[in-house]
Formats: C-alpha cells, structure tokens, sequence
C-alpha cells in the first residue's frame, strides 16, 4: 500500500513538472516503496515516506555589469566615446535575448546575438549623442527569458553648449588674427605707395 501511494505521488509530481516542461522521465524500482524521478537538472528520490530533492531546476539569469553608466558632459549634437556594459548568462542554461535597445539620446550596439550560453558573456557599447542641453537620461533595457526580465542599465550625461577654446586652441585663433591684421595692413600700404606714385 504505501508503495502504491508513493508512486501517486511521484506521478503527480512528474505531471506538474512536466506540465512546466521541466521533467524528462520518471523511472519506478522495482525496490519497495522507491521511485525516482528524474527532471532537467534535478533529481527527487522517494524512499518510504521521505522525499529528497536535488539540484535547483536548470534556468538563464541575466548579471549587467556595471548598472549604470555617467557620460558626463558632452557638446550638444555630438557623440561621445563608446563605454561597455557586460551581459552574463550567470545561470545554468542557456538564455534567449529577444531584445537590447537604448533610449533618449543614447544608442547602443552590442555582441550578443540570440542566444548565449550559461557561464558565457558579450559585450554592450553605449554612446551619448545630446540633444538638447543639461541633464539626458535614458536607459538600456535587455529583454531575455530570464525571471527577471526586462533587466536594464541606467544611463546619464549632460548636454553642453560650444566649449571654451583651449590654450592652443586660443594660440591658433590670435595668430590668424594677426596674420588677417598684417594683411589688410599691407595692402593698405601697397595702395597708398601707388597713389604717391
């Protein structure tokens, strides 16, 4: 009898399992009152009246890091330097990414294809490009068949006006206006030593 009510149960745990397309097989001894079942990366083994259960049941997690990223300021209108975001499959199982975008005045591009192992990671690059000036925000959403997707890295910059020219910067712009100076100065000089002519 109690043989009986511990195959029962072993069914119906088979049946949830495999309802959730966790559970492969489900193999009964012919040893009293023991059943195993066997499921995708875990194991229940029922003696008598008690039940062991092995491994957590195989699943992808999603680690972005790091989760966020500070762009700092940046003229309006023009892009920054690429910086990385790493994408980890900290599971064990692979995991199905189904989208990575960017948003506000961030673009991303990114290594990862559609798929990617356990233990396996790509790489995410970001760049800010503002649209407007001060504070931009935005966000980089990847959407996967992890638990806890959508999973997102948050992004920040400031929109600058037209920066303040450099030391060599400001040498260059003196010297062609003194190079235009002594030109119009020239040929103001040319001029007047035809007219006396």
């Amino acid at each position: 009898m109690r043989g009986k009510i511990v195959t029962l149960l072993a069914l119906v745990a088979f049946c949830l399992f495999a309802e959730i397309g966790l559970a492969q097989s489900l193999t009964v001894k012919l040893d009293p009152a023991s059943v195993d079942l066997t499921a995708t990366g875990a194991t229940f083994n029922t003696v008598g009246d008690s039940t062991r259960i092995g491994a957590a049941v195989g699943a992808p997690a999603v680690t972005l890091n790091p989760t966020s990223l500070a762009f700092g300021n940046q003229v309006v209108g023009t892009t920054s330097a690429s910086q990385t975001v790493t994408l980890t499959n900290s599971g064990n199982a692979t995991l199905n990414i189904t989208g990575i975008t960017g948003s506000g005045d961030f673009a991303v591009t990114n290594t990862c294809g559609a798929t990617l192992a356990a233990s396996a990671n790509c790489t995410i690059n970001a760049t800010f490009t503002p649209t407007a000036a001060g504070i931009r925000t935005g966000r980089i959403t990847v959407t996967t068949d992890a638990v806890s997707s959508p999973d997102s890295v948050a992004l920040s910059g400031v929109g600058g006006n037209t920066p303040i020219p450099t030391l060599s910067e400001w040498g260059m712009i003196i010297f062609a206006l003194l190079m235009g100076s002594s030109g119009v100065y020239l040929m103001k000089k040319k001029n007047s030593f035809r007219l006396h002519a």
